[in-house]
């Protein structure tokens, strides 16, 4: 695998099933919390700046978004959720590199963090790895 092969883009609204069936699927509930619906989630996800599909070879395997309170905060949060089956990649390296550099680059952010559960070991296997670090 290249990282070439990885690329971002923006939901776009053809993305609504696809989307949304990630939000339901059992299997990728730990990624996603307090979601009451996937319609109301999935409208919000196309209002905001920075929610992106990753795509891997020409296919969607995961979503990675930066949430921040644009222009009254100097933080930002990252979330990112890649299908189990493209795990151990590289592929959320490379995508969370892109979509960090973008935001810093259009926003006046001078720190994004990462909310991870305790026993969520892939996201802090993750979060180490692109040099996150413990903050609690």
């Amino acid at each position: 695998m290249k990282p070439r092969d990885i690329k971002i883009r923006l939901v776009e609204a053809s993305d609504r099933r696809l989307y949304t069936s990630w939000l339901e699927d059992p299997a990728l509930q730990n990624w996603h919390f307090n979601i009451a619906d996937s319609e109301t989630e999935f409208q919000r996800v196309m209002r905001s700046r920075y929610n992106f599909l990753i795509v891997f070879e020409g296919i969607a395997v995961g979503h990675i978004a930066i949430q921040g309170d644009w222009g009254r905060s100097s933080c930002a949060e990252i979330g990112i959720m890649v299908i189990p089956s493209y795990h151990r990649r590289g592929i959320a390296r490379v995508a969370a590199a892109e979509a960090i550099q973008i935001a810093f680059s259009r926003e006046d952010i001078e720190e994004i963090w990462a909310g991870v559960l305790v026993d969520n070991e892939v996201a802090t296997h993750f979060c180490r790895a692109v040099g996150f670090h413990a903050d609690g």
